[in-house]
C-alpha cells in the first residue's frame, strides 16, 4: 500500500498508509486533495448504484449474448461439416472467394499463392490468360462444377 510521503514536522516523510483514492493522509491533506478524494468516493458510489440498478438487466444481456455466440458456433460447425473437401480425389479449396480443385502432390494450405485459369471475368479484371490468387479456405460449400488450379506459385522473398 502507498504511504503519504509528505514532509512531517520531524523532517521525515509521513508514513501514514493511504486508502484508494487518497493523495495524502488527513493530516497533510490540502483542499485540492480533499476534493480529489471526495470526487473519487462519489465516483465509486455512483458506480455501485449503477451496477445495483442495472445488474439484472445486464445479466439478461450476458445470457442473450452467450446464446447468440453458441448459435454462431453451431452454425459454423454445421457449415464446416457440410464443406466439400474433395472432388474426384482432388483437393477443393477457395481462392479469393471462388472454388477450385487441386491435384498436386502436396496439398495446398491457406495463404498459398496459385495460378488460376483465365475466364471471362478475370479477363475483364486483369487481362487475358491465367491470373494469380491466394488460397483463402480449405473446402467449400459451393456444389457446382469446379475449375482446376494450374500450379502453385513459388514463394518470393
Amino acid at each position: 500500500m502507498e504511504t503519504c510521503g509528505r514532509p512531517a514536522k520531524s523532517g521525515h516523510r509521513c508514513k501514514q498508509r493511504l486508502q484508494m483514492g487518497m493523495r495524502a493522509c488527513k493530516t497533510h491533506e490540502t483542499p485540492e486533495d480533499a476534493a480529489y478524494r471526495e470526487g473519487f468516493q462519489d465516483g465509486e458510489r455512483n458506480s455501485r448504484e449503477f451496477w445495483f440498478k442495472h445488474s439484472e438487466g445486464m445479466r439478461e444481456t450476458w445470457i442473450a449474448e452467450g446464446k447468440r455466440q453458441a448459435h454462431l458456433e453451431l452454425e459454423r460447425a454445421q457449415k464446416d461439416a457440410n464443406l466439400r473437401l474433395t472432388d474426384n480425389g482432388r483437393q477443393v479449396v477457395e481462392v479469393d472467394g471462388y472454388a477450385y480443385t487441386w491435384s498436386g502432390a502436396e496439398p495446398l494450405e491457406v495463404g498459398d499463392r496459385v495460378l488460376l485459369p483465365g475466364n471471362w471475368l478475370s479477363s475483364l479484371k486483369s487481362g487475358p490468360g491465367p491470373f494469380s490468387g491466394t488460397v483463402s479456405q480449405i473446402g467449400t460449400s459451393y456444389t457446382g462444377t469446379l475449375s482446376q488450379i494450374i500450379r502453385r506459385e513459388a514463394l518470393t522473398n
